[in-house]
């Protein structure tokens, strides 16, 4: 993401993944200890930005809530929340309801 052209410094981030479940690994434990190490350098090149994350169950709601908690207070000042919900995901993130989302041509042919 960071190697697009169109991105910049600063821009809020819509994760969609309610059609794939986070994996079984991916709880609270494992991101208190890869986030410091793995995280920390990506998170800093993103700088002030809100990140929702939109997910498809309870217990990846819970998963994300828990990340987001945990890194609340990150000197990148990242808010990251879960959502359940696009609409309010996009809300958050100040994305007009109707306004139409232009992906990368080559990640949509991807499949």
């Amino acid at each position: 993401m960071l190697a697009y052209p169109s991105y910049k410094l600063g821009m809020n981030i819509l994760c969609d993944i309610r059609a794939t479940p986070l994996p079984e690994l991916f709880n609270f434990q494992y991101f208190k200890n890869s986030h410091p190490s793995e995280m920390s350098h990506i998170e800093q090149q993103l700088g002030k930005c809100k990140i929702a994350v939109v997910v498809g169950n309870a217990k990846d709601f819970a998963t994300i809530y828990q990340l987001s908690i945990s890194t609340q207070l990150t000197p990148e000042e990242i808010s990251k929340k879960p959502f359940r919900e696009l609409s309010q995901a996009k809300a958050w993130l100040g994305i007009l309801e109707d306004y139409k989302i232009k992906y990368l041509e080559h990640i949509n042919n991807a499949e």
